[in-house]
């Protein structure tokens, strides 16, 4: 089974605005998945330009989406979401 990690949601919508203006701000709240915590993939996966201001959040998880997709057509089989 092939995996593969992507920087979503609002990390994807402010890397894309980063292309556009000079500097982005971005509040967002991050917890623990199963003993992870994804601070640094997320540091790691914004543009330069993108200043993340994280609020840590013990009791909620980072949302993570697990989407399973068949390999042939590349079509979404199903998705769980863990909030």
């Amino acid at each position: 089974m092939d995996k593969e990690l992507y920087a979503g949601g609002s990390l994807a919508v402010a890397n894309h605005i980063a292309n556009f203006v000079s500097e982005v701000k971005l509040i967002s709240t991050y917890g623990l998945n199963n003993g992870i915590n994804y601070l640094d993939f997320i540091k790691e996966n914004l543009n330069s330009n993108v200043e993340f201001a994280g609020i840590y959040t013990p009791n909620r998880p980072t949302v993570l989406k697990k989407r399973f997709i068949d390999k042939v057509f590349k079509h979404k089989l199903f998705e769980i979401i863990d909030i």
